[in-house]
């Protein structure tokens, strides 16, 4: 049960990261919105989507790392318990894949608006 506990406490750690790195994606966002208001340079904006679409795969590395260990802990323990966290870490997996297309299909949109503002 003290493993489970463990387990638990250990999962909501990176979930709080990935929350974190969400957040920071958002900031990015918003910098960029920003940039785009004050008509600052394209160089920039390239920049800004670059650094976001590294921050979108970090988080996607997170995330299979932390079903890696999901899985590995199935394994050795072989509880329901985790099969469940794994089934709601796959969901919010899905969930996460999903705000991402949507702030990169922002992004290309303001990029568009930009360029033809110019």
């Amino acid at each position: 049960m003290r493993r489970i506990t463990i387990l638990l406490l250990l999962l909501l750690l990176l979930l709080l990261l990935l929350l974190l790195l969400l957040l920071l994606l958002l900031l990015l966002l918003l910098l960029l919105l920003l940039l785009l208001l004050l008509q600052l340079l394209l160089l920039l904006l390239l920049l800004l989507l670059l650094l976001l679409l590294l921050l979108l795969l970090l988080l996607l590395l997170l995330l299979l790392l932390l079903l890696l260990l999901l899985l590995l802990l199935l394994l050795l323990l072989r509880l329901l318990l985790l099969l469940l966290l794994l089934l709601l870490l796959l969901l919010l997996l899905l969930l996460l894949l999903l705000l991402l297309l949507l702030l990169l299909l922002l992004l290309l949109l303001l990029l568009l608006l930009l360029l033809l503002c110019h």
